[in-house]
């Protein structure tokens, strides 16, 4: 019988973490200043998903570490357009099978496009359509359960 101890650390390690990975509840990241679409998201989420909210800040990009994130909505006020694209391609790296819901603080086309090329798999523009937005975001949720 092997144990434990007789496997190799690499392999220990990612048994843990694929251990936390399944008992931790699915999240839902909120990358965004604004305090309305967090409490929009977080009262559209079922309880059993763990929304977590911040801005697009260092504090805010660190949550993508986190495990069990399914579903990504970043509002890109307060962001500067030439990061944009950098964080969206971090966001897909560090997230690649959570889709991406991207909120533009103003619609244009070129926003549009770079988000799409990003890997955003949901666009729109405030104001945002709220009934709309909480339709989109539930076929997100329940696909990715």
């Amino acid at each position: 019988m092997v144990t434990q101890h007789h496997l190799a650390p690499a392999v220990c390690a990612k048994a843990a973490e694929q251990r936390t990975w399944a008992g931790s509840p699915a999240t839902l990241i909120v990358l965004s200043e604004d305090d309305s679409l967090r409490a929009l998201v977080a009262e559209a989420a079922p309880p059993d998903w763990r929304v977590e909210g911040r801005d697009a800040s260092v504090s805010g990009r660190d949550l993508l570490s986190q495990l069990n994130i399914k579903i990504v909505i970043l509002d890109d006020a307060g962001i500067e357009p030439g990061d944009r694209g950098w964080l969206l391609s971090r966001i897909r790296r560090r997230t690649p099978h959570a889709p991406i819901l991207y909120v533009a603080e103003h619609h244009d086309w070129e926003t549009e496009r770079q988000a799409r090329a990003g890997g955003a798999q949901y666009y729109c523009s405030k104001p945002i359509d709220r009934a709309v937005f909480i339709q989109v975001l539930g076929s997100f949720l329940r696909a990715a359960k």
